[in-house]
């Protein structure tokens, strides 16, 4: 499975960086910015692939594929890519 180039620290790794790096515990608030910009980066990461799936199903259905073996393919490599990212979310928090 190819793996991302900058591959996020799982949410507790994040935490306790932060606290080695200010010498503090966090508190809410600090926990509630860090959760904020997680949820941020997972949401753009998932939706790249699935903005491009949704326009190789929109080309193949107007017919702009002369070859749709090929768009298939495409298709299909961008689902795997998709499926991935899901894992690779998943495994960051076991």
């Amino acid at each position: 499975m190819k793996q991302p180039k900058n591959k996020p620290l799982k949410l507790t790794e994040t935490f306790q960086l932060r606290q080695r790096e200010s010498g503090k515990a966090l508190d809410k608030k600090d926990l509630e910015a860090i959760q904020s910009r997680f949820l941020s980066h997972v949401s753009h990461e998932l939706r790249t692939p699935l903005s491009v799936i949704k326009m190789y199903v929109e080309a193949i259905r107007d017919g702009m594929y002369d070859n749709e073996d090929e768009a298939f393919a495409k298709l299909q490599a961008k689902f795997q890519e998709f499926e991935a990212l899901m894992d690779d979310l998943i495994e960051q928090e076991k």
